[in-house]
């Protein structure tokens, strides 16, 4: 079980990001992007059915084949123009992150 302070270290790291990579094969809800959008982190993902979700409902997430190669050309992409992380940040929606429809989403997958 993590503690409230091991939490608080993790979410300390994930705010001093400037983009979250969540490469997956298969993930049912990516709760990390969630709280990675919730600091104003965007996030990378494979094509799941979660990383859709999330992406469609909350945005500032670029959606990548879910490959190496798909991975690869996201994060160069991201070294070569850093525009693209601010246009992420930019598209972020918060007035739909909301405490507790993401507890009720997440209630869905347990």
């Amino acid at each position: 079980e993590m503690t409230q302070s091991a939490i608080s270290h993790q979410l300390r790291i994930l705010k001093q990001m400037d983009c979250l990579i969540l490469p997956s094969m298969h993930e049912a809800y990516g709760l990390v992007c969630v709280e990675a959008l919730c600091l104003n982190v965007p996030f990378v993902a494979t094509e799941t059915a979660g990383s859709l979700e999330i992406e469609k409902k909350y945005k500032g997430g670029l959606i990548v084949e879910n490959s190496y190669e798909g991975l690869y050309t996201a994060m160069k992409r991201m070294l070569a123009d850093p525009n693209v992380i601010i246009n992420l940040k930019n598209t972020i929606d918060f007035k739909n992150i909301n405490q507790n429809d993401i507890f009720e989403e997440l209630e869905e997958y347990m």
